[in-house]
């Protein structure tokens, strides 16, 4: 039995073998592709301590070196189970391997989310890019894009549009969903062009490198190339962790819960419990209170957008709960034992999400719509609207794209 078995052959799980061997520890790394991780799609690294330049393989190759010449055991295989077992843990993979171990580290990263376009893999490293830090600066004064419209796109762009002779954002959806700050400081660069409501349509190469993209407008259905040298793809992570969701709880995005644990679920239920008991006692329910009043002025903007709803003619009604106290302190009981949106994937109508542009809450739409398959979903975001605009304005809820959605898949 090995004392170590570390999940994942990227730097992190490099350093924990590294660490064990020199602690007198066997270990032994699974990795299921390359090893090296991320950091082998940049073909020049220049920010590393210690090195001048090198390729991200490169690196990989000497990480591993000295990782093997401390005596960590190697194997090229996916995991497919870790199962717990009295003295430890057995590992099993896809190849049909077992090994046991005493302790089992969890190393295995994330992957770079990406467009689904034809040989967009065979062009990582040769026009298309993940990491403005890492290989801006083999664009300078070039023309690049950027896919994307969250925080990380418009970061990406920013620092692209301080090296590159042009910086082309393009969106799939109709408004950029990253910090209004940051499309500020973006936008005001003249060398930024913005392409909200613009779907990608296709990667166009040359030789093996990229030359431009096929791009379609979603509300024209006009068609158009833009030649570009560079594509920085900056649409989202995909964690690596679905198949140890049995071992460790995974939050809604599929990350590993750091902020939760058996215990502090278990203290959770603890008083929860001890609350409903109490209730039952007295006769009455504890609420967790509702829109708070009277508001604070430096109360945020989502707390002002709510009591401007619920605390107004506009939605006030003595029933209501967000009106008065609240929901049952007790409420959320269910939601610890319930992973929300794990089988959002395995829908198969048709889904249309619709939220507001300012909503607090947009980003959960968002996510949402990221883990639905097929054609028939659609998120729909109302520009200029908040949280309960689409309660009850009759100018702002899409009325003609409901009509539109119902006819089309209530056949």
């Amino acid at each position: 039995m090995l004392d170590v078995i570390i999940v994942g052959g990227g730097p992190a799980g490099m350093t924990a073998a590294l660490y064990a061997r020199r602690n007198g520890k066997s270990a032994l790394i699974i990795e299921k592709q390359g090893f090296g991780g991320q950091i082998t799609y940049s073909p020049q690294v220049e920010n590393l301590p210690g090195f001048l330049s090198l390729s991200g393989n490169e690196f990989a190759d000497r990480f591993l070196e000295q990782v093997l010449s401390q005596g960590a055991q190697v194997e090229l295989e996916t995991v497919i189970a870790v199962t717990p077992t009295g003295t430890g843990f057995a590992v099993k993979t896809e190849e049909g391997s077992v090994f046991e171990s005493r302790t089992v580290i969890l190393a295995t990263g994330v992957r770079h989310r990406l467009l689904g376009l034809p040989g967009e893999e065979a062009l990582i490293g040769s026009g298309l890019s993940f990491c403005a830090v890492c290989d801006g600066d083999f664009y300078k004064d070039q023309t690049v894009c950027v896919a994307g419209g969250g925080n990380s796109a418009l970061q990406e762009a920013i620092l692209l549009s301080d090296k590159c002779k042009k910086v082309i954002l393009l969106q799939d959806l109709p408004v950029f969903t990253g910090e209004q700050r940051l499309q500020e400081v973006l936008f005001a660069r003249k060398n930024v062009e913005a392409c909200p409501n613009t779907r990608i349509l296709s990667l166009l190469e040359e030789q093996g490198e990229l030359r431009g993209l096929s791009v379609e407008n979603k509300a024209t259905g006009e068609t158009r190339s833009i030649l570009c040298d560079g594509l920085f793809v900056a649409i989202g992570l995909l964690p690596q962790n679905d198949v140890f969701s049995s071992l460790a709880p995974l939050d809604a995005n599929g990350y590993f819960d750091s902020e939760d644990s058996e215990q502090a679920r278990f203290e959770k239920r603890k008083a929860m419990n001890a609350q409903r008991t109490e209730d039952y006692r007295s006769g009455t329910y504890a609420l967790a209170g509702g829109v708070v009043d009277p508001l604070p002025e430096d109360a945020p903007q989502f707390v002002k957008d709510y009591y401007a709803y619920y605390k107004t003619p506009r939605g006030y009604h003595p029933r209501s709960l967000n009106s008065n106290g609240g929901w049952n302190a007790t409420s959320s009981l269910s939601f610890l034992n319930m992973p929300i949106l794990q089988y959002s994937s395995e829908i198969r109508s048709a889904v249309l999400l619709v939220h507001g542009e300012k909503a607090h809450s947009r980003y959960f739409s968002e996510t949402a719509y990221s883990k639905l398959t097929g054609d028939n979903k659609e998120l729909l975001i109302i520009p200029g609207a908040n949280h309960t605009d689409l309660y009850d304005q009759m100018d702002v809820i899409p009325f003609e794209k409901l009509k539109a959605f119902f006819e089309e898949y209530l056949k």
